[in-house]
Formats: structure tokens, C-alpha cells, sequence
């Protein structure tokens, strides 16, 4: 509590939501960590001044999006030709690709695939992840067939 953590970032406790633990983190992100950040930042940039002005400090900004999360939404922002892929290979510290300033180019079949993500219209992989056979390797039975017998 001295350090205004969220109760989440310690445990899990009992009857916080997902939700709930998400606002905190805003919440932390912006009120805590973010003013302690540029009060830092301040006090180097006052030090580093003294020796030379060749260069300035900043902080990168305190995310709340995982290495997941942000590999979907580059995805997501690559497949609708929002951003090229050099801005991700940037944003991840690789160099540019020489073919990487142009938008992706999806083949028909991977479109296709990406409409079928986003509506959540894969009606045959469904069927297939109904039907599919147990580890065991013996199919499923039918719903209200109960257990089998060896």
C-alpha cells in the first residue's frame, strides 16, 4: 500500500475481476508510475545536461499490453493494411526489410482465412474439434451416451 501497487500485481485476491484489475492498472500506470517516471527523467536530464546536450532522455512509457497481446493486434493491423511491416520490425529494434514499406499482400486463400477468424465462421474446425478422438484415441461418445464400457 506505501507504494500504491495494485492489489492484483501482488496476488490473487479473492472477488477481483478481471476488469477491476485491468482499471487498477490504468489507474497505477497513470497516477503512479507515469509522474515518478517524468520526476525521474527530470532529475537525470538535469545531470546529463552538465556533461553534454548531445542527447536527451525519455523514458520509454509504461505499457499494460504483453508481448501477446501486441503480436495480435500488429496482426490484426498487418492483415488490414494499417501499418507496414517495417514499423513492427522498428517498434521491435530489427532493421527494416527492404520489401517491408509496402502493405502486406495476403494470398486468397490466407484473406479468406483471416474473414474466417474475425467473424468466427470456421464452422468445418468446429465440427472437426467436436468429432476429433480423445488422447486415447477412441472417438467421443454421442451427448447423453454416458461413459463407455471396457
Amino acid at each position: 500500500m506505501a507504494h500504491r501497487v495494485p492489489i492484483s500485481k501482488i496476488g490473487t485476491p479473492m472477488g477481483v475481476s478481471l476488469a477491476g484489475a485491468k482499471d487498477a492498472d490504468k489507474t497505477f500506470k497513470e497516477q503512479v508510475c507515469r509522474p515518478t517516471q517524468d520526476y525521474a527523467e527530470k532529475k537525470l536530464e538535469r545531470v546529463i545536461a552538465e556533461v553534454t546536450d548531445a542527447f536527451k532522455l525519455r523514458f520509454n512509457e509504461l505499457t499494460l499490453t504483453d508481448e501477446e497481446m501486441q503480436a495480435r493486434i500488429d496482426d490484426v493491423y498487418l492483415k488490414d493494411k494499417v501499418i507496414v511491416p517495417n514499423e513492427v520490425r522498428l517498434r521491435k529494434g530489427l532493421p527494416p526489410r527492404a520489401d517491408g514499406d509496402a502493405v502486406l499482400e495476403l494470398k486468397p486463400q490466407q484473406a479468406a482465412d483471416a474473414v474466417a477468424d474475425a467473424k468466427g465462421t470456421r464452422e468445418r474446425d468446429q465440427k472437426r474439434t467436436i468429432n476429433a478422438p480423445d488422447k486415447q484415441g477412441d472417438a467421443r461418445n454421442p451427448q447423453g451416451e454416458g461413459r463407455k464400457q471396457n
